[in-house]
């Protein structure tokens, strides 16, 4: 075959510098990427480093006697050293100087004071913010913007010259036989056949697209220059995940891995890593965390998914969604509350490719043909469900129910028409972040429609007592992660207890609703029975968002009544957006909150918490005032998370407006007493048999101890 091969010499020199100019120059990306790779985790540990200089500033001197060491601390402060970051920065001689501290002392005190230090760097995440201006945290944005922009390009030059870069060295170390007649003349057949070969290649090679792509990516690479501050600090408040999800994917920032994960068979977490996943049309990018959550849906088949709210469960149905399509599927069904339906639906327009039908309203039965003849995702609300029609024959891919707690009742309307469904469903996903706040035998009811081999192995585990057995069974179908478990990076959530003092008006009115026995005007003390301007809770209320205003920052306010709701938007004016209420529709509402996430600083969004305190993304808002105590604890938790989640870059203040000396008081004493119960139980995936709901009973105790209180004091003239 060599003999019949003549090589054209010149164009086989072509080839090979072609060829080989190429390959050099994805090599040249691939080490620009290594080379900014290593920059984004200098510039990483000088933000760990100054947040760790910050924490020790914050630990006093005295610390290092913690431990009884017998350091004689007071002539450390007389010198001048207070804080563990003082010491740190010190050296022995430096220690040794201090009239009294000789030089074992000062080895002992620097060793001390070092390891506490190590004990902070280990235990400090990488945390940016769009509040913190410090030059570590403002220069390490502006890299991962860089990387970020550059990122794909990166990605392409490692597949093709790890699919190339191989071959191509062969191929030109035996193509160099070929490049001139006098090296052809004394190559062996072997050598002649083989260089005809690598000739082939390279020629296939050049003319494939091959040396335009790899020149493409370098000018791409090398011609990005600028100093990317504003543009990277716009960017960051607005994708923040991305920034974390480099920062994982380097290495450089460990995911945190939650004890549900944790809890899982090591068998079972091997299995569930191994999934393959295609995300082929998605159009976000997924964190660590979230990819685990991705697979553990597909795995498992039948799965409910608990995270806490804020930490993305929509985005990791539509990824399931996504892989599912990529599989061989094409019908899938999400099932929602009509608050969200809207939302759900922009979302997966958002995120995904898959096309999406709304099959809600008027037009439900033709929506309904048009989804079973298109294919896609069909999205509808649980009352929408009962006109659903479909045959046994008919199967999809996967039905996602959001707030699946609504159907924990197997006797209501709503979850007779959702198995009716479910039984054509290749998989179900069930979401809620509420679950763990009912009685075990709700949680054993939804876990029932899912898999009831595990839910008959739940009867006779008590809550407490079992709560380890409790959790193992449960692991196979119930997933939950918290926001301390994963989001490390979640700026500092402040919460304040306004306690404003109850003037004369606002006692006359509050003494009436006493008397007359109405415990919801009680509820509304300040805002109820007065004029504006004697409401001690709203003068509160306007200061808030006028500091709000001066610092830039947005403006979240919840109140459980209407009334006073319109109280707050009447004395703030135009400064707020038009109210959140249970009248407000879907799309409306859902228009509203684009606007209040369009609107300058200072703006205000309110919302009775019934209505905006679940199912909704807020992270425009970083201020948050609850006009008065709620009755469960996971109703004040939701309306907070409306901002406190993944994608806020700002630190969340939480203001709560409490009437001092009145019911407010009252409930706030029996609230904190619920939410420990709460933390003990929700967080370890087990809920109490009793609810943690402030039932009837403890309410009319806690009004009427109020009345009784009231009817014993004097009245203020």
């Amino acid at each position: 075959m060599s003999e019949k091969f003549k090589p054209d010499f010149r164009q086989v020199k072509d080839n090979i510098n072609a060829v080989g100019s190429a390959d050099k120059k994805l090599e040249n990306v691939i080490a620009r990427k290594n080379s900014a790779a290593a920059e984004i985790e200098r510039a990483a540990d000088n933000l760990r480093a100054a947040e760790v200089r910050k924490t020790l500033s914050d630990i006093d001197i005295e610390e290092l006697n913690s431990g009884r060491q017998g350091i004689k601390t007071s002539l450390l402060r007389s010198a001048g050293y207070k804080s563990i970051a003082d010491v740190e920065r010190a050296s022995i001689a430096s220690l040794e100087r201090v009239s009294g501290i000789g030089r074992q002392s000062a080895e002992k005190i620097k060793s001390i004071a070092n390891e506490v230090a190590k004990n902070a760097a280990a235990n400090t995440p990488v945390r940016l913010t769009a509040d913190d201006k410090r030059p570590e945290n403002l220069a390490l944005i502006k890299i991962l913007y860089k990387y970020k922009q550059l990122k794909p390009q990166y990605d392409r030059a490692e597949s093709l010259f790890n699919d190339t870069h191989g071959d191509i060295e062969n191929a030109l170390s035996a193509a160099s036989a070929a490049k001139g007649r006098l090296k052809w003349l004394f190559a062996g057949a072997q050598a002649k056949e083989d260089a005809k070969q690598a000739c082939d290649y390279l020629e296939n090679l050049a003319q494939s697209g091959y040396v335009s792509d790899a020149l493409e990516i370098y000018k791409s690479v090398s011609g990005v220059v600028g100093d990317f501050g504003r543009d990277s600090l716009k960017d960051f408040e607005k994708n923040s995940a991305q920034y974390y999800t480099v920062l994982e994917e380097l290495g450089i920032q460990k995911p945190g891995e939650s004890e549900a994960v944790a809890g899982l068979s090591e068998a079972l977490k091997e299995e569930i890593e191994k999934v393959p996943l295609d995300l082929t049309g998605l159009k976000c990018e997924l964190r660590i965390y979230q990819k685990f959550g991705v697979k553990y849906i597909i795995n498992q088949g039948n799965v409910l998914l608990g995270d806490e709210m804020g930490l993305g469960k929509t985005v990791q149905a539509i990824a399931s969604l996504v892989a599912l399509r990529n599989s061989g599927e094409h019908h899938f069904v999400v099932v929602c509350p009509a608050s969200v339906l809207i939302n759900w639906y922009r979302e997966i327009q958002k995120f995904c490719d898959i096309p999406c039908e709304k099959i809600h309203g008027k037009d439900v039965l033709a929506s309904l043909e048009s989804w079973k003849e298109n294919g896609g995702i069909a999205v509808t609300t649980y009352e929408t469900l009962e006109k659903f029609e479909l045959s046994d024959r008919f199967k999809y891919g996967m039905l996602v129910v959001d707030e699946a707690h609504y159907v924990k009742n197997p006797n209501a309307k709503r979850t007779r028409n959702l198995l009716s469904i479910s039984d054509n469903a290749k998989r179900i996903l069930f979401m809620t972040g509420t679950a763990l706040e009912n009685r075990v035998e709700e949680m054993r009811s939804l876990i029932g429609c899912l898999r009831p081999d595990i839910a008959s192995e739940l009867k006779n585990i008590q809550a407490l007592s079992g709560a380890p057995q409790f959790r193992k069974i449960i692991a196979p179908v119930y997933f939950r992660r918290t926001r301390d478990d994963v989001l490390t990076e979640l700026p500092d959530l402040i919460q304040k207890e306004e306690w404003c003092d109850v003037n004369d008006a606002e006692y006359r009115a509050y003494r009436l609703s006493a008397e007359s026995g109405n415990y919801m005007s009680m509820r509304q003390v300040s805002f109820l029975g007065v004029e504006p301007e004697s409401s001690s809770k709203l003068e509160r209320l306007i200061q808030i968002c006028e500091e709000a205003k001066e610092d830039n920052r947005k403006v979240l306010v919840f109140s459980f009544f209407i009334n006073t709701i319109k109280t707050v938007s009447e004395a703030l004016g135009d400064k707020c957006m038009e109210a959140i209420t249970g009248d407000i529709q879907p799309k409306r509402r859902q228009e509203i909150i684009d606007e209040f996430e369009k609107a300058p600083g200072g703006a205000v969004l309110l919302a009775q918490i019934q209505a905006g305190g679940t199912g909704l993304n807020i992270q425009a808002a970083s201020v948050v005032v609850l006009c008065e105590p709620q009755i469960k604890p996971s109703i004040e938790n939701q309306a907070i998370s409306r901002a406190y989640r993944m994608g806020q870059v700002r630190s969340v203040i939480v203001h709560r407006l409490l009437a001092d000396e009145t019911i407010d008081e009252r409930i706030l004493e029996l609230l904190r007493a619920k939410q420990l119960l709460f933390d003990n139980f929700a967080d370890v995936s087990v809920s109490g048999q009793e609810s943690l709901t402030l039932d009837e009973s403890s309410l009319n105790d806690v009004f009427n101890k109020e009345i009784e209180k009231l009817k014993n004091s004097e009245n203020r003239n």
